[in-house]
């Protein structure tokens, strides 16, 4: 069945057009809205989390009041994914904000298995955007991030020997190459003395 004639099953690119993603849900529900967006600006998120597929934002409804449902991102890219981040609120803080969404045991929140990511939601519940328990509607925002190991980077001290052994590298070079051409550049032939 093409997606298109299935309410539960929406398949689209992503904001940069690079990949393609199918977002499914169980049948008797219907996705409202279904949107891409493009990766999130610099210092939204942790600086170390990366969204290689952007994030997504839809609105899922045909949930019973209060009750768990299964959503599923199916990645078409290889690009690797360890986590599930979200931006917005969530019970006891409803001012949005980003926060980690991976599932703890029997919980909601995400499970990734390779290029398929299994998002949890109840109604109402973390990872509800909306928090509204008894409308049988989830609304969502958010995306599959990888992270980064910082890269090092040298402090002061590191600077200055890092500096004084390039220094040292480029007389070396410079004492060898003197040697081998002589003061003139011209190059000397075996055996003669500098």
């Amino acid at each position: 069945i093409p997606d298109g004639n299935q309410p539960n099953v929406v398949s689209l690119h992503t904001a940069n057009g690079s990949q393609y993603v199918t977002v499914a849900a169980p049948g008797g529900t219907r996705f409202l809205a279904v949107e891409a967006l493009p990766a999130p600006a610099p210092g939204t998120f942790p600086l170390e989390t990366v969204f290689p597929y952007g994030l997504f934002r839809f609105t899922l409804s045909g949930i019973p009041p209060g009750g768990a449902v299964q959503v599923s991102l199916v990645l078409s890219g290889s690009l690797p994914v360890d986590a599930y981040w979200k931006y917005g609120r969530e019970p006891g803080y409803e001012t949005d904000h980003p926060y980690l969404f991976m599932r703890t045991e029997g919980g909601t929140g995400a499970e990734i298995d390779g290029n398929t990511v299994l998002l949890h939601f109840i109604d109402g519940g973390k990872g509800d955007d909306d928090l509204n328990g008894g409308n049988g509607v989830i609304v969502d925002d958010g995306g599959p991030a990888c992270t980064m190991p910082p890269v090092p980077a040298l402090s002061r001290g590191g600077i200055v020997v890092f500096l004084i052994l390039l220094s040292l590298c480029g007389f070396l070079m410079r004492r060898r190459r003197f040697r081998s051409t002589g003061p003139a550049g011209q190059k000397r032939e075996d055996g003669e003395e500098p």
